[in-house]
This record gives C-alpha cells, structure tokens and sequence, in this order.
C-alpha cells in the first residue's frame, strides 16, 4: 500500500456556463467565490446589449432584462473581483448559456 498526497488545485471563483431560470435549481446565474472582497460583473446579449450589472455576488441574475424574460441564446459576461488576501483587482470574461 501507498499512501500518497495530490494537491489540488483550488480557484477562487468559478462560473457555471449554463443556467435555467425557469426551473427550481440552477436559476440564477452567478459566481460562486472563496475570499471574494470586491465583485462586479457584467452580462450582455449577442448584440452587446446590457442585460444584467451588479456589484454583488448574490444573489445572481435571474434570466431577465427591465423585468422582460431574456430569450434562451448564449450570453457574454465579464466580471471584475479582488480577493481578501491580494490588492490588485482580476478579471474573466466567459459565456453562459440561458436554458428556458
């Protein structure tokens, strides 16, 4: 018998890339963080519409736009956080797929 420890490799925040509004779970599109001292975050339709901005990490977007239901398509977001531990600010950008 070997016993033998394997780091892993932990982020400090992750994205999900696909969401359901419409459904009990998995119905608000955020991220989910370790050590998150600052957050903003963008979405943006395919045409580069604004459909969602916050500041707050929760509770997410819910799958709308001025109270209008956003059609089910591929998202743009871009998000902007520092850690609690570190001074300089990150960024990531990614896609989510809204599922109606």
């Amino acid at each position: 018998t070997l016993c033998k420890s394997i780091p892993i490799e932990q982020r400090a925040i992750y994205f999900p890339n696909v969401f359901t509004p419409d459904r009990d779970i998995n119905n608000r599109f955020t991220a989910i963080g370790v050590g998150i001292a600052e957050f903003e975050m963008w979405v943006y339709d395919r045409r580069g519409a604004l459909m969602f901005h916050t500041t707050e990490i929760q509770p997410g977007w819910d799958g709308t736009s001025n109270g209008i239901k956003c059609r089910q398509e591929a998202y743009a977001y871009t998000c902007r956080y520092r850690l609690k531990q570190e001074q300089g600010y990150q960024n990531h950008t990614g896609t989510v797929l809204l599922l109606r």
